[in-house]
C-alpha cells in the first residue's frame, strides 16, 4: 500500500522540524502530533498546529492546494 500524503508532517518537514519540537512549541506531547498528524486528533490540537504553521509562514493554502481528500 502506497503511503498517503500528509499535510503537517509535509510542512513540519518543510520547516525542518520534528515532531518532538512542533509538540514543545504548542504545550502537548510527541504522541499527541502524532496523533494530529495521522488524522486520529481533532479539535483545539489541530487548530493549534494549523496556528503554529501559519505563524511559521508555512501558506497553508499553497500546501493543501494538491492533495486530493477523498
Amino acid at each position: 500500500m502506497a503511503k498517503k500524503d500528509n499535510v503537517f508532517s509535509d510542512a513540519r518537514k518543510k520547516l525542518g522540524l520534528q515532531q518532538s519540537d512542533v509538540a514543545k512549541k504548542l504545550g502537548v506531547d510527541q504522541g499527541t502530533i502524532s496523533k494530529v498528524e495521522s488524522g486520529r486528533v481533532l479539535g483545539t490540537t489541530f487548530l493549534a498546529y494549523l496556528k503554529f504553521l501559519s505563524k511559521a509562514g508555512i501558506d497553508l493554502n499553497e500546501i493543501i492546494d494538491g492533495y486530493d481528500f477523498k
